[in-house]
């Protein structure tokens, strides 16, 4: 072979890969030229803050993002950018995408996300179940809304606004906000509508039958008593809800309105209840028709009739009672039967009227007469128009045994009320049928009561209940 030739192999062998070499030398050297992100300042920071990138290779730079949230940056030189932290940011590496390729930070840069505020709220008030609209902004990851240290129930509508419904009870306080990042408190005070009575079904009834009344409100919490008009007595009452009390008309009612004693105090409706005490003189405190007892308490043995009679003083002119007959009926273990039968007669005395039975049992004697005509008792009311005229049955009491089922007694009497006087008549359980009265309870316990009877020019003919 021809020596040169030789040569010229042995050439081309050695610069074939020398110039394979230079090649990858160069495009290395290309790839190294597409830069890096050497570092970052600060790492971490919320929506807002400015993040300075140092590196080498920022030419042609596209986009800049933290987390794969995209960033507004200005680009200050091959070596450096500006960029600013915006909402869509998230925590994580930060890249720089150039036209030679993408920079990636060693390290994530860290996203705070900021602190809820709280701008405003309405309403200021209201009742439980109210809608508390709250304005603000950064309502992320809501945790909690409290109005004081009272944790309301609450939807978040968007970012920047949040509903809270309002818990029955007392609220007063500065709404809060709390989320992972913080808590935001209002400046201003929202307060719970104070207890109230808005209203009452029905508007009158009755003690015997007994009626039951619906009274509406608000904020009805710590209830510890419902009245029926200006007196004493309490009624029997439930609690369904804050916003409605169950009530019974008590044996005391009077007609007026109704008070409800709450932890907060009492309230009382704007409007009136009615029972049937329209003429009643003020000082009277039995005023309508009750049955306390219906039953026999276990082991008495006995049980009276009584009436009671009164002038009223705001008028003028005689004023009688006559009474023909006063009978008591009970059932018996199931029988009905007439314990006691007064034809045109009755015992009884003169009472302290002012204060009403001041005294008692100390009383003067009852003055009657007899009414041929009609043959029947009669009480001069007029004669002592400062007196109660107190009477029951002439004879014994009657007696049944102990172990006796008495039950579903009723009154039944004839009479005639004249002039500007009235009358209520009622029965009483006794222990025996001797037993004098005693203290409260001890000896004698009410049965029952009717609603007063007026003048009329027709006789009476009563069976109650």
């Amino acid at each position: 072979m021809n020596p040169l030739y030789i040569r010229l192999l042995v050439i081309f062998a050695l610069l074939v890969p020398l110039g394979l070499q230079c090649r990858f030398v160069e495009q290395g050297a290309a790839f190294a030229a597409a830069g890096a992100i050497t570092g970052f300042s600060p790492a971490s920071g919320s929506q807002g803050t400015e993040v300075v990138i140092e590196g080498s290779g920022f030419n042609n730079v596209s986009s800049v993002k933290i987390g794969g949230g995209s960033l507004s940056y200005k680009r200050n030189s091959d070596t450096k950018i500006t960029a600013t932290v915006t909402s869509n940011a998230q925590t994580g590496s930060i890249t720089v995408q150039t036209a030679e390729g993408l920079l990636t930070s060693a390290s994530a840069f860290t996203v705070i996300e900021p602190a809820p505020t709280i701008t405003s709220f309405s309403p200021t008030s209201g009742p439980p179940g109210t809608k508390i609209i709250i304005q603000g902004s950064d309502f992320n990851n809501v945790q909690s809304v409290k109005v004081g240290s009272v944790y309301l129930a609450y939807s978040r509508d968007s970012e920047t606004q949040i509903t809270a419904t309002t818990a029955t009870g007392k609220l007063d306080g500065k709404i809060t906000v709390t989320t992972p990042n913080g808590s935001a408190t209002s400046s201003g005070t929202f307060t719970s509508d104070p207890p109230s009575v808005t209203g009452f079904s029905p508007t009158s009834g009755t003690a015997q039958p007994k009626t039951q009344v619906a009274i509406n409100g608000v904020n009805l919490l710590g209830v510890t008593s419902v009245t029926f008009g200006d007196n004493d007595g309490f009624a029997q009452f439930t609690l369904p809800s804050p916003s409605q009390i169950q009530a019974d008309v008590p044996c005391t009612a009077r007609s007026g309105k109704i008070g409800v004693s709450t932890a907060e105090g009492v309230v009382y409706s704007s409007g009136s209840f009615t029972v049937p005490d329209t003429g009643v003189p003020e000082e009277v405190p039995t005023r309508i028709a009750c049955l306390w007892t219906p039953a026999a308490p276990d082991g008495w043995t006995s049980a009276q009739w009584w009436g009671q009679a009164i002038y009223d003083n705001d008028q003028s002119g005689e004023a009688s009672l006559e009474i023909d007959y006063v009978q008591l009926w009970c059932k018996v273990d199931g029988v009905d039967t007439k314990l006691i039968d007064d034809q045109g007669s009755a015992a009884g005395g003169l009472y302290v009227r002012y204060p009403w039975y001041e005294g008692a049992p100390e009383h003067d004697p009852l003055p009657t007469e007899y009414n041929a005509s009609s043959d029947s008792l009669k009480l001069n009311i007029s004669n002592h128009p400062h007196k109660i005229w107190q009477i029951w049955g002439t004879g014994a009491r009657p007696s049944f045994s102990s172990s006796a089922v008495v039950n579903d007694c009723r009154i039944k009497a004839r009479f005639k009320v004249s002039g500007p006087a009235l009358v209520q008549w009622g029965a009483d359980w006794w222990i025996d049928a001797t037993a004098q009265r005693g203290e409260v309870l001890e000896n004698n316990r009410g049965m029952m009561r009717t609603n007063w009877y007026f003048s009329s020019s027709n006789w009476y003919e009563v069976s109650y209940p």
